[in-house]
């Protein structure tokens, strides 16, 4: 509920501003019109709607955070109509202000509610100038640097005969517009962020050292926390073996691929070493990963030892804005989607460091009392602070390699990854096809593979699902006999060359079979599922909603109430009770009211379970609740207080 008051508040704001912005266009255009008009206060207006698109840009991004699915498309066109107004305006100034000698009535600049002293003369080029009312002007130079540092106006322009002027503050503004902006860290071997880059060709990926603050070191090792936490998640875990073996999967997983190493047994931590605690998270909707273990860098050994990611540079903020990111994939025809896989585990940490990333997990689960087992990681943890950072710089750094020989796909790739998320494009089915094949070979040669491909393109799909088999038959792994000598292996059962009527027919199971698995049925309770569409309305009121919906996954009330009603609808229609020809797309107050209702019994059903029950028999009710509060149901089965008044 809050988050939807919260976008509401935000696109009111907003519309007031684009509101604003309409009158200041209006204002620009009527001027435009007018040969007299005051240039003075077309160029005021050109920073005032600069002004409020940047604000307005901040708003987009924000809603667009938290704005359900089907709004993003309605909210970025909207957002590029602005955009696209601004902008025709602000051309139109440029052009206009540009040509001739500009007369200014006001000596100084005024920006909304602000004035700005205009420029001493010691401060201006020695350049000569007109002007009808002799007054100071502006070099270009003194253009360029006000326009840049986002002053509303100038006290005036000169003529710039060979239109270099003209092209920097088009460009300018075409850039602005679109909020278009470009993080260049520069050589990561030069930054001060990642003091140590290096590529390690065994291993085919980049190395880098931790950048540590300086003189940062955590004063404790974090060992005996570490116990502590291990032992507590153990115990949480024994209680599902199936999460247990999971969770265990994963570890053994990560030492098999090289993400983690064990430590040898004669270190003694004596050269100072850094345990991190873990934990596991949960995600039955990922489709590949759905345990992962998470390292807690922010965890402190005691309150006197600082955490590693206190000791630790953040890094520069090189994700890109989200809206801008929205902005340029829909600016492709033919969308393309994709991820790098495990992103951060792909990037090596330089041996001096690992040792300051270990942590504890267990020889052998099996074991009544398992042997606490230490390990360290060669790669890049996630739950430092500085992993996105590195990500992007190493990334950034990469692609700078591949600018000369392929400068086309490089910008595509600059402009298109959000962290470890591939959001490009092409024109057409073959550019995208090109795209898919460069973009792989680009990163591969980084150590970075990009997976989960998707298009809007057919071509595209099928053209990456039969690349995509083909490379899971080549990585496949060997049975238990050797591949080229199981004839079955290369080419299926030898049945399946024979006519169909010649295949062996499957068994069928003999009576005695089937009452064995029916005794076996009836051992285990079967799971009731509730069928709405077979109610008659009066059981429909007595009907458990709960038990068909399950509400925590709604993320407001409205939305869970809108989906019931829509539900209940179609409910009707299947039974024939819906004969209106009313929208889908359109509820009602009473089809709102009706789902409220349900929900409504359903909460006190699990709220009040004997309450309900005593209710709703036929019985007289001797229970102490009921007869304090005088408690009934009304007509719609509701539980509800009888109150004084009634008896006035």
């Amino acid at each position: 509920m809050a988050e939807a008051q919260s976008i509401e508040r935000k696109r009111a704001i907003r519309k007031a501003n684009r509101g604003v912005i309409t009158k200041y266009i209006n204002e620009a255009n009527d001027l435009l019109h007018d040969e007299d008009s005051d240039r003075d206060r077309l160029i005021t207006i050109q920073g005032l709607l600069r002004e409020k698109l940047d604000y307005i840009k901040r708003l987009d991004s924000e809603i667009l955070e938290i704005c359900e699915i089907k709004d993003i498309d309605k909210e970025i066109i909207e957002s590029e109509e602005i955009n696209t107004r601004v902008l025709d305006v602000n051309k139109k100034i440029l052009k206009a202000t540009s040509e001739g000698h500009l007369v200014t009535n006001q000596p100084a600049i005024f920006v909304e509610g602000e004035h700005i002293n205009e420029p001493q003369q010691s401060e201006l080029q020695n350049e000569s100038v007109v002007s009808n009312n002799s007054a100071p002007q502006a070099s270009t130079d003194q253009i360029q640097h006000n326009q840049r540092n986002e002053l509303a106006s100038q006290s005036s322009y000169v003529q710039n005969k060979d239109g270099e002027l003209i092209e920097t503050l088009r460009t300018f503004w075409d850039t602005e517009s679109i909020g278009i902006t470009n993080h260049d860290i520069g050589n990561p071997e030069e930054s001060k962020f990642l003091r140590e880059v290096s590529f390690d060709e065994q291993e085919g990926r980049y190395q880098v050292r931790l950048p540590w603050k300086t003189e940062a070191l955590p004063q404790s090792n974090g060992y005996s926390t570490c116990v502590r936490r291990l032992r507590q998640l153990h115990s949480h875990l024994k209680k599902d073996k199936h999460l247990l073996n999971d969770y265990d999967s994963v570890i053994k997983q990560q030492l098999e691929s090289g993400i983690i190493e064990a430590v040898p047994e004669e270190d003694d931590d004596s050269d100072g070493s850094y345990y991190l605690p873990h934990h596991g998270v949960l995600r039955e909707d990922k489709e590949t990963t759905k345990l992962r273990v998470v390292f807690d860098g922010s965890a402190k050994p005691n309150e006197e030892s600082p955490s590693i990611n206190e000791c630790l540079e953040k890094g520069p903020n090189l994700v890109p804005n989200l809206f801008d990111t929205v902005i340029k994939f829909r600016s492709h025809p033919i969308g393309i989607v994709a991820d790098i896989e495990k992103a951060f585990h792909q990037i090596q940490i330089s041996p001096e460091d690992r040792r300051m990333l270990r942590f504890l997990w267990f020889d052998d689960i099996t074991e009544p009392v398992p042997k606490i087992r230490r390990f360290q990681f060669c790669r890049l943890v996630f739950g430092l602070t500085p992993s996105p950072a590195v990500l992007a710089s190493i990334i950034q750094h990469h692609l700078s390699r591949h600018k000369e020989r392929e400068p086309e796909m490089v910008s595509l790739l600059n402009d298109s990854f959000y962290v470890d998320d591939f959001a490009g494009g092409a024109k057409t089915d073959d550019d995208a096809v090109e795209v898919y094949e460069k973009a792989q070979a680009i990163m591969k040669d980084g150590g970075f593979t990009l997976r989960k491909w998707m298009s809007n393109s057919k071509k595209f799909r099928e053209m990456v699902e039969k690349n995509e088999e083909h490379q899971s038959y080549v990585n496949a792994d060997k049975p238990t006999l050797n591949q080229a000598e199981n004839d079955t292996w290369l080419h299926g059962p030898k049945f399946l060359k024979d006519p169909k009527d010649q295949w062996p027919k499957c068994p069928q199971p003999t009576n005695l079979e089937t009452d064995v698995a029916l005794s076996e049925t009836v051992k285990t309770r079967p799971t009731v599922t509730y069928s709405l569409v077979n109610l008659t309305d009066d059981l429909l009121s007595h009907a458990r909603i709960g038990l068909v919906m399950e509400c925590n996954k709604y993320s407001s009330v409205t939305r869970l109430l809108r989906v019931t009603a829509f539900v209940l609808r179609f409910i009707r229609k299947l039974k024939g009770q819906e004969t209106s020809d009313n929208s889908i797309q359109t509820l009602s107050a009473n089809d709102i009211k009706e789902a409220e209702i349900l929900w409504a019994r359903e909460v006190q059903a699990v709220s009040f379970p004997e309450v309900t029950r005593l209710l709703g028999s036929k019985q007289r009710v001797n229970n102490q609740l009921i007869n304090q509060l005088n408690l009934f149901r009304d007509k719609n089965n509701l539980i509800r207080c009888e109150g004084r008044l009634e008896h006035s």
